[in-house]
């Protein structure tokens, strides 16, 4: 989808399903922005309005959020990704519960294992890791347009690509 201001033609930040997601090359210039368009906000698990998580680990979020607003995507991919525990998570099939959450989050509906060709890319960001606490929260989104990364799930638990931590 793109859209025509002035008669120049801008591609739309917004997903569209089975569309090609950006790569490396089309949004490593840009700095991280965020958008909330498929956060999920339905008080499970791996949703931002979980009961569960502290009010100080929402605090920490958006000191992340600010810290790393200012980095160039290709450096979270080339020189930056063990700092913010960065890295795409599959969709092997162990994890087909993921994939239905996600289809589900960005409005799809399951129906079978070739749609996860048609999915964007997902990835997760440490918010942080506390060895004494034994905590390690991640955020979970997709890049589109711009380098906007669409923020979708709060994985507080670290459950969906647990660690040593777990």
């Amino acid at each position: 989808m793109t859209f025509v201001f002035d008669d120049v033609s801008v591609p739309s930040t917004k997903y569209v399903f089975g569309e090609n997601e950006p790569n490396l090359s089309q949004i490593g210039k840009y700095t991280f922005a965020f958008a909330y368009d498929y956060i999920s906000l339905k008080g499970g698990t791996l949703c931002f309005d979980n009961e569960i998580i502290p009010k100080d680990d929402y605090h920490e979020l958006y000191y992340l959020k600010q810290e790393i607003s200012s980095v160039k995507i290709v450096d979270l991919f080339t020189k930056k990704p063990h700092q913010y525990r960065f890295h795409s998570i599959d969709y092997s099939s162990k994890r087909d519960w993921l994939f239905k959450k996600l289809a589900k989050a960005i409005g799809v509906t399951y129906k079978n294992a070739q749609q996860r060709d048609q999915l964007p890319t997902i990835y997760q960001i440490a918010v942080y890791t506390d060895e004494k606490t034994r905590t390690a929260p991640r955020i979970v989104g997709f890049f589109g347009n711009y380098g906007i990364f669409h923020l979708i799930f709060f994985d507080y638990s670290h459950s969906i690509y647990p660690n040593s931590l777990n």
